[in-house]
């Protein structure tokens, strides 16, 4: 398995019959994945282990079920590629604290994805289920711009757009749905996230206007 970035030349010489996958990254989400990568010149040669294997087994299941599957389906498995990708990867990369807290923040972002529904959702949860302590948790982002608590809410916000647009569940019940205690606080957090209420977000989209 080897890992190189398109935008870059490079060769490889074929002199027998073989085949191969291409799995195609964006290298924002690569170098999210694994940081460490943006600092590899060439092209890096992933050393074998079982990680690496476990990988590429599932690349060829997937290929095989890609065609259908859902879009929540879909998501869920790009996380479990990213995943062994970084297992796979991270332990022959160099230590570095940026790239260390940048790896942090990825997987961060992946377990609230996953877990926006759970209304204990917070620094404490994450932290324990990342096996780090809240204080390390919140020091990956505190260079980043962003917060622990921000990326929940703009998460679930972005969720909660969504189903005002393609469901015909009430406002409340979608509020609730994503972990927002009531619908006030819910109207109140949209408004200001994305400068309209929840009603007129339902009401543009069902007018066809441009959201």
């Amino acid at each position: 398995m080897t890992i190189w970035d398109g935008s870059r030349p490079g060769g490889i010489e074929i002199v027998e019959p073989f085949v191969k996958r291409t799995l195609v990254l964006p290298r924002a989400v690569m170098h999210a994945t694994c940081p460490r990568l943006g600092n590899v010149d060439r092209g890096f040669r992933v050393p074998e282990s079982a990680a690496a294997r476990l990988l590429t087994r599932y690349l060829d299941a997937l290929v095989d079920e890609l065609p259908l599957m859902d879009e929540r389906t879909t998501e869920v498995a790009v996380d479990v590629v990213l995943d062994l990708l970084r297992a796979a990867v991270e332990p022959h990369m160099p230590a570095a604290r940026a790239a260390r807290r940048e790896a942090l923040r990825a997987r961060a972002r992946r377990y609230v994805r996953s877990n926006l529904r759970d209304p204990e959702l917070g620094p404490v949860s994450i932290a324990a289920a990342l096996a780090v302590s809240v204080r390390t948790l919140h020091g990956a982002f505190a260079d980043s711009g962003e917060s622990v608590a921000g990326l929940i809410r703009s998460a679930r916000l972005a969720r909660s757009r969504e189903d005002l647009v393609r469901s015909s569940d009430t406002i409340a019940e979608i509020a609730y749905r994503w972990g927002f205690s009531e619908p006030t606080h819910f109207s109140h957090a949209f408004r200001r996230e994305f400068g309209i209420t929840p009603r007129d977000a339902r009401r543009t989209a069902a007018a066809g206007e441009p959201r």
